[in-house]
């Protein structure tokens, strides 16, 4: 038995698969390759298949991994070419290789935001608003949070979450670059960030898209 690492890209329709899905998605598609799969031992047995970190749905990913347990010595370039021909539509497997970090180490994310305004004027405005509050002491937002074991919606200060941001503006466009918080402990979906400055700013962009580029460590070095 060999723990292995599958790196994969989730794009277009794929957006609309959600973490539960995806985690069954992979393990369709697995079975379906003939890769042959670890189980676990006891009365309910299933098959070890980790997603190091989900990704909110309705966004896309450059590079994501998830984990599994192999039976033989099947080599890593056979797994790609035979699992790349059984996963569905705008999953797009990357590389499959030996894992070096516990998905435990997982701290931040580089995230892309694309924008998009009815003009430049409110692109400009925008960008404004994401510099001011950037600045200022806190950015409050609505967030599920726990209460003596039951779910309840907290007000959060989301500032402290966010680790760097680079701005590019283009037209009506806006493109927003961001490292954040990710992972067990910490988390921001830059989602919830657009939607802080947009309360700011008593206006939201025509249409937001998300892009997870990459998972980082808490050194800030990518996740391998």
């Amino acid at each position: 038995m060999r723990l292995t690492r599958i790196w994969f890209s989730k794009k277009g329709r794929a957006k609309y698969i959600s973490h539960l899905d995806l985690y069954r998605t992979f393990t369709r598609a697995v079975r379906r390759a003939g890769i042959p799969l670890w189980y676990t031992e006891g009365f309910n047995t299933h098959p070890y298949i980790t997603i190091a970190l989900p990704l909110a749905i309705m966004q896309e990913s450059d590079r994501e991994a998830v984990d599994i347990r192999i039976e033989n010595d099947m080599a890593n370039e056979e797994i790609k070419q035979k699992l790349s021909a059984t996963c569905p539509e705008g999953i797009e497997i990357i590389d499959v290789r030996k894992p070096w970090d516990d998905p435990k180490k997982i701290a931040f994310a580089d995230y892309t935001v694309m924008t998009q305004f009815a003009n430049s004027d409110d692109a400009k405005k925008f960008e404004a608003y994401i510099l001011k509050s950037l600045k200022e002491e806190e950015l409050l937002v609505e967030k599920m949070g726990k209460k003596n074991g039951r779910k309840v919606m907290k007000e959060v200060n989301i500032l402290p979450l966010v680790n760097k941001t680079e701005l590019a503006l283009k037209g009506s466009e806006l493109r927003i670059k961001m490292t954040v918080a990710a992972g067990s402990t910490n988390n921001l979906n830059p989602a919830l960030f657009i939607d802080a400055v947009s309360q700011k700013a008593e206006f939201k962009p025509l249409s937001v898209n998300i892009t997870r580029n990459r998972l980082l460590t808490e050194n800030l070095k990518e996740f391998e």
